[in-house]
């Protein structure tokens, strides 16, 4: 009987970006590589939005862009492939510039 655990033991839907199925272990070392990880991030007042993948691949959804910051902060949208992400990436960014114009309207 051994004392470790392989992590690979695990059954988990890990996929590279180009949707091949990898192991735990090279998921790991992936995520560590942020030329991989990372496909875009734009910042615009002080509001960052940021489109990485995600190597756990619950349902084909590889991708996710985030805002962090300003009044949308913390929306999310998710995708099954690179070109769709980059896509809803500048469609984030827009709706930033938006929000974020419509905002200093107000003040």
């Amino acid at each position: 009987m051994s004392d470790s655990i392989d992590p690979d033991d695990f059954d988990l839907p890990l996929h590279d970006r180009e949707g091949n199925p990898i192991s735990f272990l090279e998921a790991g070392r992936l995520l560590t590589d942020e030329n991989y990880r990372v496909l875009r991030k734009t910042w615009w007042a002080d509001v960052e939005v940021s489109t990485v993948w995600l190597p756990l691949s619950l349902d084909g959804w590889r991708f996710e862009t985030m805002i962090f910051g300003g009044p949308l902060d913390e929306r999310c949208w998710r995708y099954k492939d690179e070109f769709s992400a980059l896509e809803g990436h500048e469609a984030a960014v827009q709706a930033v510039k938006a929000a974020v114009a419509r905002e200093q309207e107000r003040r």
